[in-house]
């Protein structure tokens, strides 16, 4: 009876021990499961979070002739001995620009004057107007020597040299060239008499 009652303790604890590495496995089979459930969760957690922190594409801001916009000043130092008198009446004979102050104009599209237009269906078009309705093209600066004319377009900056070369052409320097894209440049309100170039 004594030897029955011992094997019978035997069995009981082997299949208790069977049991309980049975259930070992279980449990690691479900941890196991739950780390490669937790990775793909932080997978995908990780690519939305990073879709969301993704940069929008910038959209695409033009003038008023379709030219993408892009700030350039173009800065006339003054020729030795040339006075800031001398300057203003070498501007007032250039057509198209209106004088605000004693140091500032505004470069402004003629009446009637033929704009070609590039036609950007997706692009958001940036124009500034006077208040008689005339589209500001560009404005022009003079301080201590130095003359900038500011346009929003590399092509508008060259039309604007263009248009002052002959009546600049004995009282400025070469010019040196500033380029700010748009992200950069703070262009002051349309409504000041300072207007931004359209």
């Amino acid at each position: 009876d004594a030897h029955a009652k011992t094997g019978s303790k035997g069995s009981a604890a082997r299949e208790a021990g069977v049991s309980a590495i049975d259930a070992w496995h279980e449990d690691a089979g479900a941890n196991l499961a739950q780390v490669a459930t937790a990775h793909l969760f932080t997978h995908h957690w990780l690519a939305a979070a990073l879709e969301a922190v993704r940069p929008r594409e910038r959209p695409q801001v033009v003038n008023s002739a379709g030219e993408p916009l892009e700030f350039v000043t173009v800065h006339f130092p003054l020729a030795p001995g040339v006075t800031q008198d001398a300057v203003r009446k070498a501007l007032a004979t250039v057509p198209g620009l209106r004088q605000e102050t004693a140091s500032f104009w505004n470069w402004v599209e003629e009446p009637g004057a033929s704009r070609p237009t590039r036609r950007r269906p997706k692009a958001q078009q940036f124009i500034t107007m006077m208040e008689d309705g005339a589209v500001v093209l560009g404005n022009l600066e003079m301080k201590a020597r130095r003359l900038s004319p500011t346009a929003n377009s590399a092509a508008r900056a060259i039309c604007g040299q263009a248009l002052l070369a002959g009546a600049l052409a004995a009282l400025v320097r070469a010019p040196l060239v500033e380029r700010a894209a748009l992200a950069h440049s703070r262009p002051r309100h349309a409504s000041s008499p300072h207007s931004p170039p359209a």
